[in-house]
């Protein structure tokens, strides 16, 4: 299915500018798109387990379970339906787009790579210490063993640490790009030298067909 939306957001995206100069068109995907996006980001939101913990979450699914088989892992599937529907609210709203392009926002996009990898270490470390610091853990018996079971923070504590450690995320990862990103880049340059520019000693009829994959090749014809 992504496929072919994917396709479908491509071709649309290069007919929407010419439609995009009419004023009038521009009111009604501003009336459309931005509740659209709204709802991709409820979407994209939904937990990939226990979603039926929650009312909002409970409530989607009960409407997306006859759309989408069990097999399928109907969670994903709307977590991607999400994706999709806010793809398209860009492609048709113009001011979404410059919302979308500006430079918070592509900054974001540029350490994006660098968040993906981080954020899990730096939540099972930053985030759990700044939410349960302190806290005496609750005397029930978890089904884990060596699980120890701590009280829901309060909506103060859990907002500012949420802050702390969306901060620290933003720093590390943009660390991460700006001074890890060219080490490894480098080293995998230095790797593509030794695996793809070797010497070979071929016969003349090969040595005429060179590798398209920029393999250089020496030939020692006696």
């Amino acid at each position: 299915m992504n496929v072919f939306v994917g396709v479908i957001l491509a071709e649309l995206s290069i007919i929407m500018p010419a439609l995009t100069n009419s004023a009038g068109f521009r009111t009604a995907a501003m009336l459309i798109t931005v509740p659209l996006a709204l709802l991709a980001l409820v979407f994209m939101s939904m937990p990939m387990d226990n979603y039926w913990s929650t009312k909002w979450s409970g409530t989607i699914m009960d409407f997306f379970h006859p759309v989408f088989p069990e097999y399928t892992e109907p969670p994903r599937q709307v977590i991607s339906l999400g994706a999709q529907l806010l793809c398209l609210s860009i492609v048709l709203s113009p001011i979404l787009r410059q919302i979308f392009t500006s430079a918070p926002l592509l900054w974001v996009g540029k350490v994006s790579f660098a968040i993906y990898l981080l954020h899990g270490p730096l939540m099972r470390s930053v985030l759990s210490w700044c939410l349960y610091f302190g806290s005496t853990p609750l005397e029930i018996p978890s089904e884990i063993p060596a699980v120890l079971l701590y009280p829901l923070p309060g909506g103060f504590r859990m907002i500012m640490s949420l802050m702390v450690f969306l901060v620290v995320l933003g720093g590390v990862a943009h660390l991460w790009t700006t001074r890890m990103e060219p080490v490894f880049a480098k080293l995998t340059k230095k790797a593509e030298d030794v695996m793809f520019t070797t010497d070979y000693t071929m016969s003349p009829r090969s040595a005429d067909s060179a590798s398209p994959r920029g393999i250089k090749f020496k030939t020692d014809i006696v």
